[in-house]
């Protein structure tokens, strides 16, 4: 259930987009190592060597093909770009340090100059806590121009045919708790099932928030990212400290590459089912009923 470095949404964008290009210029304030658009690019083509085919869609009209392979729309979570997409590894092999094992992330920690932990929990009562300043280190320097080209596609169309359900169930599931008041009620719930003999992290949320913004969900199976899970997420970086940060960096993204989502999900439009509008039979019979009375 704990994610290995959940708390790094800007850095996601690394593993997926990335140009090629001069050394990036230090940002005035901004935490960590500037990253040369270069290595990003290493580390894009690493990433994309064998990721976990699972997690993609891999049937359907809205597939690309990138490095002879065939990818959908993405299905799972963090920890399957972290971990199972292999961003760790591609980081380490572009940074020259050798294949790392399954989940080390030390070679992200070394390209930024950052620790990803301010506190890590062992003890499965609470939650690791991430250090916010490798969050804006990912926002300010590893969202690229939605123009730039990735194995022959623009960032842009890498978005939206592969990772657009995934931003968008991170920002709905936030925007839920953030419209409902949720937050301090949600953490506290979590933090005393947590606490409980026996917790299952995964049955819990999804008992919890079973039905929630179901047009963003997925049917529940071992390479799904739900909305439940999503919701979890938040809830964890609430506890740390960290959901401010990561939803500066989300709506950055959003900004460039879904600027008409994010618009509606402010409206709350996202987080609604789309209302059935009467037909146009139906319009002229109650103008007709309207004008008799």
């Amino acid at each position: 259930m704990r994610s290995r470095f959940v708390a790094v949404l800007g850095l996601v964008v690394l593993s997926v987009f990335l140009v090629a290009g001069s050394r990036s210029p230090k940002k005035t304030g901004a935490p960590g190592k500037p990253v040369s658009r270069g290595q990003l690019l290493g580390i894009a083509g690493h990433f994309w060597d064998s990721p976990y085919q699972y997690m993609f869609e891999r049937s359907g009209n809205r597939v690309l093909t990138i490095k002879g392979k065939r990818y959908g729309e993405f299905t799972a979570g963090v920890n399957g770009i972290m971990s199972y997409g292999g961003l760790g590894e591609a980081a380490a092999l572009q940074l020259q340090l050798g294949k790392p094992s399954f989940g080390d992330l030390s070679a992200i920690e070394q390209l930024s100059g950052l620790k990803i932990y301010s506190d890590r929990d062992h003890s499965g009562r609470s939650f690791s806590r991430y250090n916010p300043k490798i969050i804006r280190w990912g926002y300010e320097y590893l969202i690229p121009d939605p123009r730039a080209r990735v194995a022959g596609h623009t960032c842009q169309r890498i978005y939206d045919t592969i990772f657009a359900r995934f931003f968008r169930l991170m920002a709905a599931s936030h925007r839920h708790l953030e419209r409902g008041k949720l937050w301090d009620k949600e953490k506290k719930a979590y933090l005393k099932a947590l606490r409980a003999r026996g917790f299952d992290g995964l049955a819990y949320l999804h008992r919890r928030f079973a039905g929630v913004l179901g047009q963003h969900d997925r049917p529940r199976d071992a390479a799904s990212f739900t909305v439940p899970m999503a919701i979890g997420f938040w809830l964890r970086r609430h506890d740390d400290g960290t959901a401010s940060e990561l939803w500066t960096g989300l709506t950055r993204l959003l900004g460039r590459y879904d600027r008409r989502f994010l618009d509606s999900l402010r409206r709350g439009a996202a987080e609604r089912p789309a209302e059935k509008r009467p037909s146009k039979n139906r319009r002229r019979t109650r103008t007709r009923s309207t004008k008799k009375r």
